[in-house]
């Protein structure tokens, strides 16, 4: 089995976030992921006992503890090859955490009608080199900002997925596949109540209570200032026939302003709400780069 998300990639992805130091290494990532699927292996249900494994909701045969791997992958009568071969048992902590590692790095394709096979998400991701190109030419930079709103300096956008978009998106494939776009493409065009794996990601990554990563917003152009703009003293503006930029990334997408429209139920904003609403207010314009 291949080493996927190596330390070097991970150094890559604390250094665009503009962070740095032990509770940020990837022994923290793994913890902080263990604790979005369960808090704890032993201990809990109804009744309370220290006896009682943890089990998850995520299939109807009973996934296990911290890592959620569906059951039959590991103990059914057809269980998924490079499960069965590696021979962990996933009542034991320790070996559920490599049942975790296992499954985000595996490529054990099938070979057979019953052999079953299994591409991580992970190996997909980091081991295939599969960084997927933006492929929008409104999107011009990001930025990563804290929860005390303290953000990094901003940088022009790379053509393809950076180490921090890759890990983002293998994230949230490790829960449910978010589609085939690049990492901001998905959220500029999915809603939280259309990707629920974007939002396990983010939580992951990002939350306070996890490994508290500074979220990462991007820069979007909004439109074009026009020809003949002026400033308050009836001067020509330099920003006359220059493109402006709006803000527009996850901590924004999991924490949508609400909208109201006449005649319509309130709702959550997505991208175009965010856009328009800069159109508006000349104090959420900000430079393209």
């Amino acid at each position: 089995m291949p080493i996927t998300y190596t330390k070097s990639k991970h150094d890559a992805v604390l250094t665009l976030a503009g962070v740095s130091g032990d509770q940020y290494n990837r022994k923290a990532l793994l913890r902080s992921w263990k604790a979005r699927e369960t808090k704890s292996h032993w201990g809990h249900g109804f009744p309370q006992t220290g006896y009682r494994m943890t089990e998850g909701g995520g299939d109807e045969l009973g996934s296990m503890s911290f890592n959620q791997i569906q059951y039959h992958y590991r103990y059914s009568k057809k269980p998924i090859r490079v499960h069965k071969e590696k021979a962990l048992n996933y009542f034991d902590p320790e070996d559920n955490l490599k049942g975790f590692i296992v499954h985000t790095a595996a490529n054990a394709p099938g070979n057979t009608a019953n052999d079953y096979g299994h591409t991580g998400a992970f190996y997909k991701v980091f081991a295939q080199g599969t960084a997927r190109s933006h492929n929008d030419s409104d999107l011009k930079a990001y930025r990563h900002c804290s929860g005390s709103g303290t953000c990094t300096a901003v940088s022009a956008i790379k053509t393809q997925e950076d180490e921090y978009e890759q890990l983002a998106r293998a994230i949230a494939e490790y829960n449910l596949n978010p589609g085939d776009k690049s990492w901001p493409i998905i959220l500029k065009n999915k809603k939280l109540a259309d990707c629920k794996s974007c939002e396990y990601s983010i939580d992951v990554r990002n939350s306070a209570d996890k490994f508290n990563l500074p979220y990462r917003t991007y820069i979007w152009k909004g439109g074009t200032y026009p020809a003949n703009l002026t400033d308050e003293n009836g001067n020509s503006d330099p920003k006359a026939g220059t493109d402006w930029c709006f803000a527009y990334g996850e901590n924004e997408w999991m924490e949508p302003f609400d909208v109201k429209e006449p005649g319509q139920p309130t709702r959550k904003a997505k991208f175009e709400d965010y856009k328009k609403k800069a159109k508006r207010d000349k104090n959420l314009k900000v430079s393209c780069i």
